[in-house]
């Protein structure tokens, strides 16, 4: 049986210098695939595909974002051996290293974005406890907003949710994503000085999700909606 090990060696064999800018994007794409088809295996052996899957989800959005710098562009593992991925709205803190895309090679480690130093100052403020939906209650509200506004025009693109909590506002994708990545989470911490501004965030034996509200609401409507 050829494995995906197998293909990238022989993938990697390959000589393509010579063929057409078309074809070198195509190689280069199938050669990350079988990266990628090889961190599913080795995180599927350890239980850990569901942290991946929504690591690697922050991973993508932070290449999207054109303006975000290439030191978010992949994870990376800090000085106090966790492993981050942040894509400028969201930190994923990982206790045990799992196999993810990493950052580009012209990323040094001097340059390493300091998130660990994000996290201790929002776990160092006075906090408090806030229960949140459970990923069955954001997964069925999700689908029922997205389905309401099916074929209108809209200027949103992802579902948000304003807890019954002074008013903050969470993008409800992002909260399922960490609740997901987390193994189930019930609830936040939330800044009892900054309750509907400042950053929350979530912490259980895996790891940890910091997460930036979405501020500027006061002209949408209250409880769900695309934003």
């Amino acid at each position: 049986m050829i494995t995906n090990e197998m293909i990238l060696k022989l993938l990697c064999e390959m000589s393509i210098n010579d063929c057409d800018l078309k074809t070198i994007e195509s190689y280069k794409r199938l050669v990350e695939g079988v990266k990628d088809n090889i961190r599913t295996v080795a995180n599927k052996a350890i239980g850990k595909n569901t942290l991946a899957k929504n690591a690697k989800s922050i991973i993508k959005n932070a290449i999207k974002k054109q303006n975000f710098a290439t030191k978010l562009h992949g994870a990376w593992i800090d000085k106090n051996g966790k492993q981050y991925v942040c894509d400028g709205f969201r930190i994923l803190e990982i206790n045990k290293p799992i196999e993810l895309p990493e950052l580009p090679d012209t990323v040094k480690k001097s340059d390493y974005y300091e998130a660990y130093k994000v996290i201790e100052e929002a776990r160092a403020k006075s906090v408090y406890k806030l229960k949140i939906p459970s990923i069955q209650e954001l997964k069925a509200e999700i689908k029922i907003i997205k389905s309401q506004v099916s074929g209108k025009k809209t200027q949103y693109s992802g579902v948000a949710l304003t807890l019954i909590d002074k008013g903050l506002t969470l993008n409800a994708q992002y909260l399922l994503e960490f609740s997901e990545a987390l193994g189930g989470i019930e609830t936040i911490y939330v800044s009892k000085h900054n309750t509907n501004t400042g950053p929350i965030f979530m912490i259980n034996e895996v790891g940890l999700g910091f997460l930036l509200p979405i501020r500027n609401t006061r002209e949408l409507p209250k409880g769900y909606w695309l934003s």
